[in-house]
């Protein structure tokens, strides 16, 4: 908040929108009713659901982050003790000539969150919660299954989307190149999702794709009857999932602060598919969420929901070696669960760009260096990724069938960090 001693007004602002405090009646009022006020308060929500630190500054004063850089350098010249150990201190007065007031740390915390040297210097390996199996699954469920599937687009890249008839459970992958190969392993990939859980798909329902024609023989073999639309057809259940799925992706990036790289296209699109499949459906056998029909696993808040899409934290970096002065963590963002039990996360490492698989790590404020870090990052992907682009159209794969499939082996020595388009996640 500041005041104008010229035009006599104060000026408040509140997380980027300014409001305008005129003299009236001797008091100084807020004109909500001006025609130049924006419909929305908060316009600039981009970075209302991820914490930033520049966010965070905007809730004190100049006077109150003075203070609180002072109290964090003060912490750092101490040689990082805890914030309990300085309030302790604090308390009984042992420490003379003190720059700052217990009210400065706290706020310091607030705008910047834990301080790093902490985090990073004493954060240790946690033991493994034991993983506890609590099924309700229904044996009486029918386990053949009724499939469709489509090809849609978002950001420019493709992602193979099925949905099953009344099991309702939402299934996605990327799609990384135009081979016919590669769609017939994409499709033969879901398929035996289902068949870990003993579903078997009978019928599948697609699109008149041409991709799809060169695959019925393949699929024929494995017993399943293919049904095509015909042409400007389409499978409603799948149409209404890709829309689905498709606002959900939308609702998240439009609030992320930062652009999104191919990569984390890819992560937040099987996060949506995740989080939707969470929740039951208003068609869902016995009223239960998709997710907990197929594997028998209920939805846990304090499991499945710890962190949202691109939330910022310090992971703990797993060194084989703990006793040597290497950092303890290192910055990443929050790509989503990874759906196992004991609730691990997916991460994507900001220091090599590569995906991640953590169990413990500290939430931190986003600081202002690390949203332009990766919006250069986003910036020098194939494709930009400033507006975005989700479509959904037909025969994008080539109907080459001597197309070839190209294996890549991965570095079994480096197997902790894969690239996001190398693993298969299904969004279950």
């Amino acid at each position: 908040m500041k005041f104008d001693d010229r035009n006599n007004y104060f000026v408040v602002n509140i997380f980027g929108p300014e409001f305008k405090f005129s003299p009236k009646n001797k008091l100084y009022v807020y004109n909500a009713q001006n025609k130049k006020r924006k419909h929305e308060v908060f316009n600039n929500h981009s970075s209302l659901n991820i914490q930033t630190v520049e966010n965070n500054q905007k809730l004190f004063t100049e006077r109150q982050r003075k203070n609180a850089a002072i109290a964090r350098q003060a912490q750092m010249r101490m040689g990082y003790p805890s914030v309990k150990d300085i309030t302790h201190g604090i308390n009984k007065g042992s420490i003379l000539n003190l720059p700052f007031t217990r009210s400065d740390l706290e706020v310091a915390t607030r705008i910047w969150g834990p301080d790093l040297g902490s985090v990073v210097g004493k954060t240790t390996r946690k033991k493994p919660s034991p993983v506890i199996i609590e099924q309700s699954v229904d044996k009486t469920i029918d386990k053949r299954i009724i499939l469709c599937m489509d090809i849609f687009y978002i950001g420019g890249l493709t992602f193979l989307l099925s949905v099953s008839r009344h099991l309702n459970m939402y299934m996605v992958t990327y799609v990384e190149d135009r081979k016919v190969s590669t769609l017939k392993s994409k499709i033969s990939n879901q398929i035996s999702v289902y068949k870990s859980q003993e579903y078997v798909v009978t019928y599948l329902l697609v699109d008149n794709e041409s991709a799809v024609t060169v695959c019925i023989p393949t699929l024929n073999e494995k017993g399943i009857t293919v049904n095509q639309t015909a042409r400007n057809e389409h499978v409603p259940e799948v149409e209404r999932a890709g829309r689905t799925l498709k606002e959900r992706v939308r609702a998240i990036w439009n609030t992320l602060p930062y652009k999104l790289s191919n990569e984390m296209i890819i992560g937040l699109t099987n996060y949506a598919c995740k989080m939707i499949n969470l929740f039951p459906k208003a068609n869902s056998a016995g009223g239960l969420a998709p997710r907990e029909i197929f594997t028998g696993i209920r939805t846990d808040y304090k499991r499945d929901c710890k962190l949202g899409f691109g939330e910022y934290v310090q992971v703990y970096a797993e060194n084989n070696i703990t006793n040597t002065m290497e950092p303890r963590t290192f910055g990443a963002l929050s790509m989503g669960p990874t759906g196992n039990m004991q609730g691990t996360y997916l991460f994507m490492n900001l220091l090599t760009w590569k995906v991640i698989r953590r169990r413990t790590w500290v939430e931190m404020p986003l600081p202002g260096e690390v949203i332009d870090f990766i919006n250069r990052k986003a910036l020098s992907s194939t494709r930009i990724t400033s507006d975005i682009e989700m479509r959904v159209g037909n025969n994008i794969i080539s109907s080459d069938p001597t197309c070839e499939d190209t294996q890549e082996i991965s570095d079994p020595e480096n197997d902790d960090e894969i690239e996001e388009s190398k693993v298969e996640n299904f969004g279950y």
